[in-house]
């Protein structure tokens, strides 16, 4: 799985306004030498696999060897602020299908309505099968106090190769 460039950056903390949205922030020179451009995918790799979607980091961030990710995708790459990961380019396909669990305690499985609901919020979120995803929840559709319920991905089509949800992407809440 692992790409002719990569590169080893630090992981550092997710800028404010990225957490839940499966954003990866790199260097400017560190996107050039991996040839990225705005939101491509990368795979990040610690002791697991999570995928994000390239941003940049901002002016007063760069010039340093660092990714900036959000605490689920360093729990999806099995990483921690200040460890080292592999970071490289991937191409992520439509997935045709995507089974999703709760990953955290009272979480309400979701009826068939909400379903197209769901697809609309996940819409481009990219994932390995087995990574955790935060549905990114408007304020007036909280599930109780949390706005960002996490959800587990249990079963991918294709399962080989990193996917994103697309509007043909049939989702499957259990």
């Amino acid at each position: 799985m692992i790409e002719e460039k990569s590169i080893r950056l630090k992981v550092v903390e997710s800028n404010s306004l990225d957490p839940f949205k499966a954003r990866v922030r790199l260097d400017k020179e560190i996107m050039e030498q991996l040839n990225l451009k705005l939101n491509d995918y990368v795979a990040i790799r610690g002791n697991n696999f999570a995928i994000g979607r390239v941003y940049e980091m901002r002016e007063d961030d760069s010039g340093r060897e660092e990714i900036k990710i959000d605490s689920i995708m360093r729990e999806n790459c099995g990483s921690k602020v200040n460890d080292t990961v592999e970071v490289y380019k991937v191409d992520a396909v439509p997935a045709k299908s995507v089974k999703l669990t709760p990953a955290g305690r009272n979480y309400p499985t979701l009826n068939s309505e909400l379903i197209d609901f769901f697809r609309r919020l996940l819409y481009q979120t990219p994932l390995f099968n087995g990574n955790v995803i935060a549905v990114n929840l408007p304020g007036d559709f909280r599930i109780g106090s949390t706005s960002n319920p996490l959800y587990r991905s249990i079963e991918t089509e294709p399962s080989s190769c990193a996917v994103y949800i697309s509007n043909e992407t049939e989702l499957i809440l259990v």
